[in-house]
């Protein structure tokens, strides 16, 4: 198990370094257009607000950033490795295609801190404004656990959904680009029970947490941290139940019975 474990690992380190210079370029992409997003929020910001308006763009675009990275890395990648045959590989050697695609978090995770830096970086020099810093680190960081784990939980999904129903990963990766305007939505705006509906949305708990570390009000801190467990623990049984059941389904009909995704 141990052996099978260092190998996952060590193929998705090897292909970092080896495409280490288009890894390079999605992450200054990536950092442009996040910019973009942010500096576009901050034109609307009043001056008196700019540091904790500069924060909260920061953090809401991150976290979306960190969503979209995970799904489309781990999600996409299961097209290519169905295209060079090394599905029937994995399987005849008693290792599940799934853990190699769950591996991908290695490059999804360097690139999503690099860009972080990166973009803190330029925006402490452009608004003097030190976007990493929080009232509570700890919240910021239970806020982006979940939020990795829902995102890898929802990649998974979409490998899964694309074996089984021959749809590319970009139709099913849709709903990604809704989430970013939900993640803006404040709690404190809203009154109950339209604030528990919010809450119950994917992502949007765990952004709450985060928000919360940022400026020190703790407002809703239960509700959302309890809905963040329940939506985390029923994302993670759903990839679950569809991994095991797209695995089971190729077991039964073969690779080629996929066609070309």
């Amino acid at each position: 198990m141990l052996s099978k474990f260092k190998a996952v690992v060590w193929l998705h380190f090897l292909r970092f370094w080896r495409y280490r210079l288009s890894f390079i370029g999605l992450m200054l992409s990536e950092v442009l257009w996040i910019l973009l997003f942010i500096l576009a929020i901050l034109l609307f910001a009043p001056k008196e607000y700019l540091d904790i308006a500069c924060r909260n763009a920061f953090w809401v675009v991150i976290c979306w950033s960190i969503i979209q990275m995970n799904s489309m890395i781990v999600g996409s990648w299961m097209n290519f490795f169905i295209s060079l045959g090394m599905i029937e590989e994995h399987l005849i050697r008693g290792i599940s295609p799934f853990r190699v695609i769950l591996g991908r978090i290695i490059p999804s995770s360097i690139v999503s801190l690099l860009s972080t830096l990166l973009i803190a970086i330029v925006l402490n020099s452009i608004f003097e404004v030190n976007v990493l810093s929080a009232r509570s680190p700890l919240l910021i960081l239970v806020g982006l656990v979940f939020i990795v784990v829902k995102s890898l939980s929802y990649g998974l999904s979409i490998a899964s959904l694309s074996i089984r129903t021959g749809i590319p990963h970009h139709f099913l990766e849709i709903l990604n680009f809704m989430v970013i305007g939900i993640l803006t939505i404040s709690v404190e705006s809203l009154r109950p029970p339209l604030s528990y509906l919010l809450l119950l949305v994917p992502y949007t708990a765990p952004s709450q947490l985060i928000k919360m570390g940022i400026s020190g009000r703790e407002y809703m801190f239960t509700e959302s941290l309890t809905m963040s467990v329940v939506v985390a623990t029923v994302m993670v049984l759903m990839a679950l139940y569809l991994v095991n059941h797209a695995k089971s389904w190729l077991l039964r009909n073969g690779v080629r019975a996929i066609g070309r995704m």
